[in-house]
């Protein structure tokens, strides 16, 4: 257990709420720890997600990813770079509903299998070459197959090529500037976003109708699955930081910066009462 997530608490977590997990990923790997009411609030009539797989990634790597449901605790190990944190972030985009992710990203497909028996395959498709079109259409076809080997495909996009022009985007989010057809810059923060990622992003600011204009009407099956299973991504470079004793050795003595005294053990010993909120 020390091994696996001893240093797991600098980089991010993915929580799946009532898969009962929380994936956390360190420098070259990542665990999925219990969160706090692991056994006693399962309910067996929820569908859990039992394997992620990504294949081409890069176009160079294909993962399957098992998830541990018995013991609750998966731990993946990886070089930097191979394309852990994106894993974890096609996970939470498909139950957080960020479709735009998965367009950004090269990938063969990716497949999610629930322990229901229902599996939901993403796959690239060629994209529009029209601007108007480009931007309503993702290039983007999710198959959701049940156990009965029931297949339906739906692809999100508007079934208006122009619909983006009409919506009043910034009249429910006016810290967005915009500044060219597909660009919205937000006045705080100067983050730049497409329109379909001030939608994702902001969706509970904004009224349902937008997402359906955009995306059109995602399929009944699809829909309860991702609302099966509450899961959450939380990025960070450190959770934890424990200060010495002493302030003074705690601040670097040339640029006065904070330092991590977090090892290894002490991150291990610290695990189970983080998880179960103590």
């Amino acid at each position: 257990m020390e091994e696996a997530i001893g240093s797991s608490f600098d980089r991010c977590i993915l929580d799946l709420r009532l898969n009962l997990f929380q994936f956390t990923v360190g420098e070259n790997k990542m665990a999925l720890v219990p969160t706090a009411t692991a056994a006693a609030n399962h309910n067996p009539t929820l569908d859990r997600l039992v394997y992620f797989e990504v294949k081409g990634l890069f176009q160079e790597f294909t993962y399957r990813i098992p998830i541990n449901t018995e013991k609750r605790v998966t731990a993946i190990i990886a070089p930097n770079g191979s394309g852990k944190t994106i894993c974890l972030r096609l996970i939470n985009s498909l139950f957080q509903q960020q479709w735009s992710f998965f367009a950004d990203i090269d990938f063969e497909c990716t497949e999610y299998h629930f322990e229901s028996g229902h599996r939901v395959c993403v796959t690239h498709e060629p994209k529009a070459t029209d601007p108007d079109e480009a931007l309503n259409s993702l290039g983007l076809a999710f198959a959701i197959i049940t156990p009965d080997g029931e297949n339906s495909v739906w692809r999100p996009g508007s079934s208006d090529p122009k619909v983006a022009r009409s919506l009043p985007i910034e009249r429910y989010l006016s810290f967005l500037t915009r500044r060219s057809l597909n660009q919205y810059v937000h006045d705080y923060t100067g983050v730049s976003y497409t329109l379909l990622e001030a939608v994702e992003t902001f969706s509970p600011q904004l009224p349902p109708t937008f997402r359906s204009a955009l995306y059109g009407d995602e399929p009944p099956a699809l829909r309860k699955l991702i609302r099966n299973i509450d899961c959450h991504l939380i990025e960070t470079q450190r959770l934890l930081i424990l200060k010495d004793e002493s302030e003074e050795a705690y601040r670097h003595a040339r640029v006065g910066l904070q330092r991590s005294s977090l090892a290894i053990s002490k991150k291990a010993e610290l695990a189970p009462e983080i998880c179960t909120g103590r």
